[in-house]
């Protein structure tokens, strides 16, 4: 994989890590080349008991399950990373960053994890959020151009009436997500509406992550990480519970990791962090750019580098 910052290489720069979403499987093939693919994408296909890659090709909608989904952008995050980690000086990193799921890229990157834990801890995650997800179906709702207080009024409206709704993501200034069961997102919808949102849709996620609907995966998923044995990271991380730097003391950090769950992700507050700890970069490795895009309207005084896009292989 070719990858080069040229004149910006001396630059101070943060790792962003996207979360999940509806992989592309044209850009996860596209990594079939990189050297550490291979290993980790039999892991993969051992945790999931299939190969995702060839059941999607028949059937696209496995790419919604929440452990295929959250395996494969784990994977195509901690590959690439290698791929170019040659081509970074490290020295410069300010720090790292992952947007749900991609805390754990995240983690990896910093070294408080290696390869096989980051796939073996993504999927008892998911699986512990599958099992203790509040029974009614749920979901997410994307939401451009409405003022937070705004849509914390609606979900107040919707608690009056017995609907679970909450605001689950702070992604950049007038961008957020919501979580909420099925009815609650449809009374979202309505209600939101009246604002004349620049954007308002359905999320292509299997439930309504980020919320108090997965309040009791919480304890399940701490007591798998407090089995973990976490490296002293190699640089600091952000928190997305608070968007601030994650605590040094293994049992805050594990306190923070497991209320992630059922913690709204403060990602705008994260990049905040970093820009104002002299980041002027950001690398945003694995699927996609949307983390570039939240970025732009978040900090214009950084630099935003998608880089699997960049190789042309995602978009």
């Amino acid at each position: 994989m070719k990858f080069e910052l040229g004149d910006s290489a001396d630059k101070p720069f943060a790792l962003a890590f996207p979360g999940q979403g509806y992989p592309n499987l044209v850009a996860v093939e596209a990594l079939r080349e990189q050297p550490t693919f291979a290993a980790r994408f039999r892991q993969v296909c051992g945790l999931l008991g299939f190969d995702p890659l060839r059941e999607a090709a028949d059937d696209p909608s496995v790419l919604r399950r929440n452990a295929v989904s959250s395996l494969l952008t784990v994977l195509a995050s901690s590959v690439t990373l290698d791929a170019i980690r040659g081509n970074l000086n490290l020295d410069n990193c300010i720090g790292v960053a992952g947007y749900s799921v991609g805390q754990w890229s995240a983690l990896y990157a910093a070294g408080a994890i290696d390869a096989g834990q980051l796939l073996d801890i993504v999927h008892g995650r998911a699986t512990i959020m599958d099992r203790h997800m509040a029974s009614e179906p749920s979901g997410m709702l994307g939401i451009v151009g409405v003022r937070e207080a705004d849509l914390r009024a609606v979900c107040a409206r919707a608690r009056d009436e017995g609907l679970m709704l909450a605001v689950a993501n702070i992604n950049a200034p007038s961008n957020y997500s919501m979580s909420g069961t099925v009815v609650g997102l449809a009374f979202a919808e309505r209600e939101v509406a009246a604002f004349r949102p620049k954007a308002l849709v359905r999320l292509p996620v299997s439930g309504g992550w980020h919320s108090e609907l997965l309040n009791d995966a919480v304890q399940p998923f701490r007591s798998l990480l407090e089995k973990v044995t976490f490296a002293e990271p190699a640089v600091r991380m952000i928190d997305n519970t608070t968007g601030s730097w994650m605590p040094a003391a293994r049992a805050a950090t594990i306190d923070r990791l497991a209320a992630h769950l059922s913690s709204p992700v403060l990602w705008k507050q994260g990049v905040e962090t970093l820009a104002q700890s002299g980041a002027q970069i950001f690398l945003e490795v694995g699927l996609g750019d949307i983390l570039s895009k939240f970025g732009v309207f978040i900090s214009r005084k950084a630099r935003y580098i998608p880089v699997l896009s960049l190789q042309g292989s995602a978009s």
